[in-house]
């Protein structure tokens, strides 16, 4: 074999040998795109309230739970928690409002106590969490003494809702607190 047939071919089975191992790390880079897309989101959602809200109303909470339907509970104790909310996709938004129905008469000072917290986690179709999750504390209602005679409870409680979208890329990112 003459040396120049013998360079004609080392060099062709270094070219196969470089095309070979350049498409096996683009079948790569197209697994790892595809982990990285996200699929659906799920929220995680509790709420810490007052001995007297408890006590003196009758409360209710309409949230979004598993596959997006809305659901109604009522809530008997202080913490409600660990109820979660999956998408069937993306976008979706999430979101709770607590509804008080006074269970009668007031007394004539109440302490109102109101701490909502959501926790949302973003995960791809294989079931893979991306991204940390999403924790949000929301402004508490706090309102120690307050006066039923000059001030009315209802216009606190009435605020007691919650609602945020994950959008179609699976974002996430820390809102406003109210």
């Amino acid at each position: 074999m003459t040396m120049k047939k013998y360079l004609y071919l080392m060099a062709a089975l270094m070219l196969g040998l470089t095309a070979t191992v350049s498409l096996a790390a683009c079948g790569d880079d197209d697994d790892d795109s595809e982990a990285k897309v996200a699929a659906y989101a799920e929220a995680e959602y509790s709420v810490v309230l007052s001995d007297d809200i408890v006590k003196f109303y009758n409360v209710k909470v309409k949230y979004t739970g598993l596959g997006e339907d809305e659901m109604n509970e009522q809530v008997t104790s202080k913490v409600w928690s660990n109820k979660k909310g999956s998408s069937k996709g993306l976008p979706v938004t999430f979101k709770y409002k607590f509804s008080f129905e006074p269970k009668g008469e007031l007394p004539a000072k109440i302490n109102l106590s109101y701490k909502p917290n959501v926790t949302i986690k973003v995960f791809n179709k294989d079931g893979k969490q991306l991204r940390s999750p999403l924790k949000l504390s929301l402004s508490p209602i706090e309102s120690t003494g307050l006066d039923t005679s000059v001030y009315d409870p209802q216009e606190t409680l009435d605020r007691c809702q919650f609602s945020y979208t994950v959008p179609a890329d699976g974002t996430l990112k820390d809102i406003e607190k109210k």
